[in-house]
């Protein structure tokens, strides 16, 4: 009885596979290729090139004639249409990614399921041929089946000593190995070889064959780059519209609150806006205001410099001139007495105060706030409250937090403690007053002695700086 032998020259096999693989690969991304080029039909109505024409068009004629109301909607409405039209692009690019997904899953499933067929063949023709059988029915739907399995991702084969083909990734792991098939899986957008025992390897950025790789390549580079490129060129069309914007005026003003989609981040600076590295900073900023509460409006400008200096300070009212050195001084409460002294605001700074709370008193002179400092590397916020972390209310520590922060240099100002006098009624020369000062958290014991030639009370202490002047007022001013 006659019988039939297969032969077959495995590497023209392997290398048929792998051809078969790398067309594949470049049919898949021809299909989605051309769903993309539809997008960007230069032939239709619709089209981006078709509306930007359109768009620049209208302002052309709007120029000629601004006050037109037609040529005003007519910008409008080009304007909504080439917005829309973005809008539209986008979301089918964003409909392409989730079928491209579908597409990967189920290539996924497709290739378990076929790796795990080729293992049973495997098997069932070594066991034909241990038995004398002739196997070769079942060889011929193994290549079939390979050459499947090639299709949808690139694959090495090798043929063991006893006939089985021993399957691999292009990256060496195996797929069919003997009669054990090992399964891949698609998670988080990647996809992962998963050995027996529990091993996960990411193998996406090996795959450089079949449909698969086709299609993670449409998915992974082209669309991100499409989508990239698509979102500059509306930025352009935004910054360019809004910069012309900014060179002229409106026919009215603004009335109520303004609002924007764009917010800078905690820094508060223009600079890290979507288009900080556009604004050009050696031009202000100016808004003119328009009060028409009275019977005649009465008009005001308002200049922002746009000026940025190394080191900024925020949320804290100043001159705005420039050159200005701003002074934050404030004192811890002092005990004269049966009183207490703490820095407060307009006429009275300096003053005594022993109806208010000392609280209320020092938020007359420095409310608890949060200054906001923006330097070359970074941004960072004090908080100047009477509890927690941070700066209290004193001019020593505010300035020691501010000169921790490179590119300020803050200085603790002179404070003044201003009393009267008006209790002491039986005062000689010669005699001491004395009283405790707590200033910036120090201790101070204070002595003066009463002096009518020099209208002075001179001061005990040995340190010098604090200097009590009698005034006719009966009131004493020391300076620390």
């Amino acid at each position: 009885m006659a019988s039939v032998t297969q032969k077959i020259n495995q590497l023209l096999e392997n290398r048929l596979t792998t051809e078969l693989s790398a067309q594949a690969a470049l049919e898949e991304e021809l299909v989605y290729m051309n769903q993309i080029e539809d997008l960007f039909a230069e032939d239709t109505d619709d089209s981006l090139n078709t509306l930007l024409d359109n768009y620049w068009s209208a302002w052309e004629s709007l120029s000629n004639t601004p006050a037109v109301d037609t040529e005003q909607e007519q910008v409008y409405e080009t304007g909504r249409a080439l917005t829309e039209q973005f809008n539209a692009i986008d979301s089918s690019l964003e409909e392409l990614l989730s079928d491209l997904d579908q597409e990967i899953s189920s290539g996924v499933s497709e290739i378990n399921a076929l790796t795990s067929e080729l293992a049973a063949l495997n098997k069932s023709i070594l066991s034909a041929e241990s038995s004398g059988a002739n196997a070769n029915d079942l060889k011929d739907k193994r290549n079939t089946l390979v050459d499947e399995l090639g299709e949808l991702i690139d694959i090495d084969i090798t043929t063991k000593e006893d006939g089985s083909y021993l399957i691999t990734t292009a990256g060496g792991l195996p797929l069919v190995e003997d009669s054990i098939a090992h399964s891949l899986e698609m998670k988080d957008d990647r996809i992962y070889w998963c050995g027996n025992s529990g091993s996960d390897y990411d193998i996406t950025d090996d795959i450089s064959g079949g449909s698969l790789a086709g299609s993670l390549i449409i998915r992974d580079e082209v669309i991100p780059e499409i989508s990239a490129e698509l979102d500059e060129l509306a930025s352009a069309i935004i910054w360019t519209l809004n910069y012309q914007h900014s060179q002229g005026a409106g026919q009215t003003y603004f009335e109520g609150p303004l609002e924007g989609t764009y917010a800078t981040d905690g820094s508060g600076t223009l600079a890290s806006l979507a288009y900080g590295n556009e604004i050009d900073y050696s031009k202000d900023f100016s808004m003119v205001i328009q009060d028409s509460s009275s019977t005649e409006s009465e008009y005001q400008t308002v200049v922002v410099d746009m000026g940025i200096s190394r080191a900024e300070i925020t949320d804290i009212q100043g001159s705005g001139q420039a050159n200005c050195t701003y002074e934050l001084t404030v004192i811890d409460e002092g005990v004269l007495g049966e009183q207490t002294v703490v820095q407060s605001g307009g006429d009275a700074l300096g003053g005594i105060t022993s109806s208010d709370s000392v609280a209320a008193a020092l938020d007359a002179a420095l409310a608890q706030q949060t200054l906001t400092i923006t330097t070359a590397d970074g941004t960072q916020r004090l908080l100047i409250s009477d509890t927690g972390s941070g700066a209290t209310r004193s001019a020593a520590d505010i300035a020691e937090q501010l000169s921790s922060i490179d590119g300020i240099t803050a200085y603790a100002s002179a404070t003044e403690a201003q009393f009267s006098l008006d209790g002491i009624t039986q005062a000689q020369d010669g005699d001491i007053v004395r009283f405790t000062l707590y200033v910036d958290g120090q201790e101070e014991e204070v002595g003066f002695t009463v002096d009518a030639s020099q209208a002075l009370l001179k001061s005990s202490l040995r340190r010098p700086w604090p200097r009590l002047q009698k005034r006719s007022t009966r009131t004493g001013r020391t300076r620390i």
